[in-house]
């Protein structure tokens, strides 16, 4: 059972015979517990321990940067209305959520590429 075993890697790792490695880490420092485990070969130990830190790790600490992207999907969405696909419109959200990304694309290098892709025959000649 995933619970009895990470409770069991818990209490081994406040049991453990080495405990002046770990002493003063706590919850304020979970990257030194993330940096501690692997440097001491126990990442593999406890595996359960290690997942929930770097899940732990991941959560946003506030939602705004959910709401922003939900602000940005509306102001996409108004704008264009429903004349696209759903692909369309989620190649189109993550470059607006992601703009500072996005700025370093080169255009130049874009539009090579889809000519290469793109059999010339497209092209009309004047």
């Amino acid at each position: 059972n995933l619970n009895t075993t990470f409770e069991s890697e818990i209490k081994l790792i406040t049991n453990m015979s080495d405990r002046t490695s770990i002493r003063g880490l706590s919850t304020k420092t979970i990257v030194v517990w993330l940096n501690w485990l692997p440097e001491n070969d126990r990442k593999t130990i406890f595996s359960n321990f290690n997942k929930g830190l770097t899940q732990f790790a991941t959560i946003p600490v506030t939602s705004c940067s959910c709401e922003r992207d939900f602000s940005k999907l509306s102001i996409v969405k108004s704008k264009l209305k429903n004349t696209m696909l759903q692909e369309r419109l989620d190649s189109l959200m993550l470059i607006f959520i992601e703009q500072k990304m996005a700025s370093k694309i080169n255009i130049e290098d874009v539009i090579d590429e889809f000519k290469a892709c793109v059999p010339i025959k497209r092209r009309l000649e004047l």
